[in-house]
């Protein structure tokens, strides 16, 4: 069976994933299910009237495909292995909605469990879609599309557990000890030019 979720972007558009796992010897000695086995996901997004604007079938497994606030890209980051295995590998991509054409694509191996998430955020009324993946290694690869830009970090913050929106231009980063730091949103991000 196919799991279902979706999520709202500005009230203009709604993106929905439909996915499908199985789990082949996924099962620990005490006989509980050990993360989701191999998969593979559909995304369709649906503007306000209801109609179809873009669709996509992805290799892996996600639950956290999202549409820019202007309609202009798709973002998903997909777990492209089972959570069990040793090197687990995971797929960033941005799709352009008005020809389905891949404009950024990025890999990932060695990353951690539960390191790939993503989704839209709210602040002062502006929607930003921010991607972040986590490697063994304590260091952090985040993606973010914000104001009709988007961006990657390209200063490494190491044990950054979490990023979030902050005023004026600024994020405001949580490290893996509890401890917090307010930084331009320029002094993370450089900003890519999409294909």
């Amino acid at each position: 069976m196919a799991s279902i979720s979706h999520q709202y972007t500005a009230d203009k558009y709604v993106t929905v994933t439909y996915e499908i796992s199985w789990n082949p010897d996924t099962y620990t000695e005490n006989m509980e299910i050990f993360g989701p086995g191999y998969g593979s996901h559909y995304v369709e997004v649906y503007d306000s009237l209801g109609i179809k604007i873009f669709s996509h079938k992805y290799g892996g497994t996600s639950h956290n495909a999202s549409i820019s606030a202007d309609g202009k890209y798709v973002f998903n980051m997909t777990c492209l292995s089972p959570e069990w295995d040793k090197n687990l590998r995971f797929h960033f991509t941005v799709y352009k909605v008005s020809d389905g054409s891949l404009v950024y694509e990025e890999k990932f191996e060695n990353c951690m469990r539960e390191g790939g998430n993503g989704g839209v955020q709210t602040i002062s009324g502006e929607n930003s879609i921010g991607y972040g993946i986590k490697m063994n290694n304590g260091t952090s690869k985040d993606f973010r599309y914000s104001r009709g830009n988007f961006m990657a970090t390209f200063k490494e913050f190491t044990n950054v557990d979490l990023i979030l929106l902050h005023e004026n231009e600024q994020l405001k980063l949580r490290f893996l000890d509890g401890t917090f730091k307010v930084v331009s949103i320029f002094d993370y991000y450089k900003i890519v030019n999409l294909k």
